[in-house]
């Protein structure tokens, strides 16, 4: 199922999301990272943490969590055959 990880600037809390999301038994979330325009944050970590996810989506500014959620659903819909999205 589609999962939307929607962060800003806590790179940390990030990495232990995307990690108990792979934990999960039983579960098999197509993680959608979606970084809402971290001010500061060094690229080579956010490449590191967009490697985490199977879709890493960079977005240039902050949209607000309505904002990057749709933003990914935009993204999401037309290429899943799941009838739903996890946010």
């Amino acid at each position: 199922m589609p999962t939307v990880v929607l962060q800003y600037g806590r790179l940390d809390l990030t990495r232990r999301c995307i990690a108990d999301l792979r934990a999960q038994v039983g579960a098999r979330a197509e993680i959608w990272l979606v970084d809402a325009g971290s001010p500061g944050a060094d690229p080579k970590l956010l490449r590191e943490l967009g490697a985490l996810a199977d879709r890493p989506l960079f977005l240039q500014e902050n949209l607000g969590f309505a904002g990057g959620n749709n933003r990914a659903l935009t993204e999401i819909l037309p290429s899943t055959p799941s009838p739903y999205v996890f946010i």
